[in-house]
């Protein structure tokens, strides 16, 4: 009986190790490393990223300029390596989402490193939801003209999806989404611009303020509601895929404002072997 206990064993850790050797390689995509975009096929920006140990954005390339983050105590830092100071100081809160951003300039009339925007966010239930901007403008006679803008941007939020951004009373962009689960690795975020095809659409720190959107959309329209409903401009997305992951998306505009355009974003990113 032990003897053919052991032959039992023997047979189990050599299918064990068999099975583990036969396995095959495939390669998926993990981080965003590269996006190269294009309007009307004409290339517009190449972008490079790069991670830290901690899965970080370390540095971010754009067109050659070269930015470097630095993280400290729930700060994140952004220099200019071509600059001579922080461009942009975010602050984060206890759930480790962008509470405030300081865009900082340098005072033409002093010469002295100023905040020259502040953007506060809110969140609802982890979903960004709304910001405030305060500028400071340098006066020539000493000190800073500060303005306060309450509410200017708004966001809505429906099934896990951002649907709607409002900038001010008569300003807003509709997003439309289908049942395509968005990739993990797959950073788009709806941002207070009314044009979806701008590449901060497509960076990782959007990991940072707060939830992302469940599905990948597939329409949006840019509207003014005051005094009647208008439409300025109408957007449709197309993706290509490696597996799960997204290697291009095709943005068509349809608008009363800039034509017909066609952007186009190509992502690539680093790769790992399951073993």
């Amino acid at each position: 009986m032990k003897h053919y206990f052991v032959l039992l064993i023997i047979t189990v850790f050599t299918l064990q190790a068999c099975s583990k050797s036969e396995k095959p390689e495939t390669t998926i995509p993990n981080k965003l490393t590269k996006i190269t975009s294009y309007k009307n096929d004409n290339l517009q920006t190449t972008a490079t990223i790069s991670y830290n140990t901690d899965g970080e954005i370390a540095i971010l390339n754009i067109n050659g300029n070269e930015y470097r983050y630095s993280y400290e105590d729930g700060l994140i830092f952004m220099l200019n390596v071509n600059g001579e100071y922080v461009d942009l100081k975010y602050s984060l809160d206890n759930y480790n989402q962008i509470a405030k951003k300081e865009e900082r300039a340098r005072n033409e009339y002093s010469g002295d490193i100023y905040v020259k925007n502040e953007y506060t966010y809110g969140y609802r239930r982890y979903y960004l939801n709304a910001a405030t901007l305060k500028t400071f403008t340098p006066m020539k006679e000493g000190g800073y003209e500060e303005r306060t803008f309450d509410a200017l941007d708004n966001y809505e939020v429906s099934d896990e999806n951002t649907t709607k951004y409002t900038y001010g009373v008569d300003q807003e962009v509709v997003y439309t989404y289908g049942n395509t689960l968005q990739p993990e690795n797959f950073p788009f975020r709806v941002l207070n611009s009314f044009y979806p095809y701008e590449l901060d659409f497509f960076l990782p720190i959007n990991y940072w303020f707060g939830k992302m959107n469940k599905n990948l959309p597939e329409k949006a329209q840019w509207l003014n509601v005051l005094p009647t409903t208008t439409t300025l401009s109408e957007y449709t997305f197309e993706y290509s895929y490696m597996g799960d992951y997204i290697t291009s998306v095709t943005i068509k505009e349809n608008s009363t404002v800039a034509g017909q355009n066609v952007y186009k974003y190509n992502f690539e990113y680093n790769y790992q072997v399951n073993k």
